[in-house]
């Protein structure tokens, strides 16, 4: 069974400006983690002749990464995938283990990316609001320059006009200050625009509280 991403039927003859997230709206982030994810698993095991089971190593990866947004939260070092491999490697005692920490963190990004595909529906969207010269601000959770990568990999750039990230504003949504900054990049109000995303807290919730219409997308099995 395979998951397909569908974006609701919107009306855009009365919108000027769009908000859309990124991670599981315009690809599937889900399944390339977990690709990235099992790529770092095998290189370990075969680096360090490691016994260890995939669900052992993804489950401290997991505990880490819950370490490492708790600590830096909400600053945009919180999604740092860097540091939860060097927070494995030291709890590991292993030598050179910020050395290793950067390797991996390459390894697991570099994965990602060259997995990604752009969701059909994501794309006719974006070539839509093209046609109709709509301004499109991408508004994410994460550090710029790997949601830079990852919007170049899917080859969105004639679509997208502004990125909003986490890093920058230093907040992560569903904070007012995400939204607001889209809003003033676009120089538009709250109901000249939409939010589009896959989060009903972070994406939905959070738009709405400024009074910007919100539409999630959702998941169809097929």
């Amino acid at each position: 069974m395979e998951q397909v991403i569908k974006f609701p039927n919107i009306d855009l003859s009365e919108v000027k400006g769009i908000l859309i997230d990124l991670d599981n709206t315009l690809y599937h982030y889900d399944g390339c983690h977990l690709r990235a994810i099992k790529e770092c698993y095998y290189h370990y095991k075969k680096h360090f002749d490691s016994t260890i089971s995939f669900d052992d190593f993804a489950d401290f990866y997991r505990r880490k990464r819950d370490i490492v947004t708790k600590r830096l939260s909400p600053a945009g070092a919180c999604r740092s995938r860097l540091f939860t491999f060097q927070e494995m490697f030291e709890e590991l005692n292993l030598n050179n283990n910020w050395q290793l920490a950067a390797e991996y963190d390459t390894i697991y990004w570099d994965s990602i990316i060259e997995n990604m595909i752009i969701v059909r529906d994501a794309l006719v969207f974006l070539e839509e609001c093209k046609k109709l010269k709509i301004d499109v601000c991408v508004v994410s959770d994460m550090t710029a320059n790997i949601q830079i990568r990852k919007l170049q990999k899917l080859g969105v750039g004639n679509y997208i006009k502004y990125l909003v990230t986490s890093e920058e504003v230093g907040a992560e949504k569903p904070d007012s200050r995400m939204f607001k900054t889209a809003l003033k990049k676009l120089k538009l109000k709250p109901q000249e625009v939409i939010m589009i995303g896959d989060s009903e807290s972070k994406d939905i919730k959070g738009a709405e509280s400024l009074g910007i219409e919100a539409y999630k997308i959702f998941v169809k099995n097929t």
